[in-house]
């Protein structure tokens, strides 16, 4: 995926996490929790469908199985012996999970939690809880999948899965960051307390926002690298998704990249450290400024431990990348 294209992605994923934030609270009814999306709403329609019976009934099970059998497709297409078993049975078991899940959302008493037979709130959450074994799945599907390719990959391959793992992280970063600005603005609109108080809090949810969109550009920068380092380092200089280089550049031209893309990626790790501590800080300052005006100061709560250490290890790895490709080319030289 092109970098354009990935920007537009992004945002288009920030556009419907946030569209989908706004309408679980519009429209409990049918958004009952984001986490339960899109299970809810195919749930809902699958029963909307059973209650007009007849040959709608029989297009409410087809989908209801169809679901349930797009896991076990990609299971049945997996080539391979007992490398690949794992990830066939959490194929397989994800397929019947989906199958059950919908069910049980189609037909609350179906299940013996009484969540399920309680007030809105209380269907809000189980349906949450009942996509997210759902999506556990999915995730161990995943990850069972890339630790296969890992295992066996050469150098180039692994770089390549590398940078498409920065993407996913990139999408998840992303869905979680806007999920997050989404509730804790909604939160302070819909808050009963004094002008001070809101200001504060809403100040609060943005600073808490700024480290996770700047490790998203740093992840974004690191896909350049790795973009760049896959092609250099590539045998087979076939074209793909990922290590295609935006222009036509000579095998010298990608080394001199590869530095200046090293380097600018330590910059913005430099930059993003100094952004994410001086923010932290001057934040602080300004609670404990106002501190005897406002009822919440949160103070610990506010410093980006996981960020920070992240970024540090981005920018020791560029670092380390940038000096490693200059030793091997003055070895070049030398030869």
């Amino acid at each position: 995926m092109k970098r354009k294209t990935l920007i537009i992605c992004l945002i288009s994923e920030i556009v419907l996490v946030v569209a989908l934030a706004l309408l679980a609270k519009r429209f409990p009814a049918y958004f009952l929790s984001i986490y339960a999306f899109p299970f809810a709403q195919l749930a809902a329609g699958i029963g909307a469908l059973s209650e007009m019976g007849g040959f709608f009934n029989g297009i409410a099970s087809l989908l209801w199985i169809g679901a349930g059998l797009i896991p076990v497709a990609f299971g049945l297409r997996l080539k391979g012996g007992r490398e690949v078993l794992p990830e066939k049975i959490s194929l397989f078991v994800l397929g019947a999970v989906v199958v059950f899940v919908l069910y049980g959302m189609t037909n609350p008493g179906f299940h013996t939690n009484p969540l399920l037979a309680g007030s809105e709130e209380a269907l809000s959450t189980a349906s949450g809880i009942l996509s997210m074994v759902v999506w556990s799945f999915v995730v161990l599907s995943l990850v069972l999948h890339i630790v296969r390719l890992m295992s066996g990959g050469s150098k180039n391959e692994l770089i390549v899965i590398a940078g498409k793992l920065m993407t996913v992280f990139a999408f998840i970063l992303v869905a979680a960051a806007s999920f997050n600005l989404t509730e804790g603005i909604t939160r302070v609109f819909v808050k009963e307390a004094s002008g001070l108080d809101k200001t504060i809090e809403f100040l609060r949810t943005l600073v808490s926002g700024v480290p996770m969109f700047l490790d998203i550009y740093i992840l974004l920068s690191v896909r350049e690298v790795l973009r760049i380092s896959a092609y250099e380092s590539a045998k087979d200089r076939t074209q793909d998704n990922f290590s295609e280089p935006e222009e036509e550049s000579t095998e010298n031209d990608m080394s001199q990249n590869l530095v200046k893309a090293s380097n600018n990626l330590s910059k913005i790790c430099c930059l993003a450290l100094e952004i994410t501590v001086g923010v932290t800080a001057f934040f602080n300052l300004i609670q404990l400024a106002v501190a005897r005006s406002i009822s919440n100061v949160n103070i610990t709560a506010n410093i980006p431990v996981i960020s920070i250490v992240f970024i540090a290890i981005v920018l020791l790895l560029s670092r380390l990348l940038a000096e490693n490709r200059k030793l091997r080319d003055d070895n070049n030289l030398f030869i």
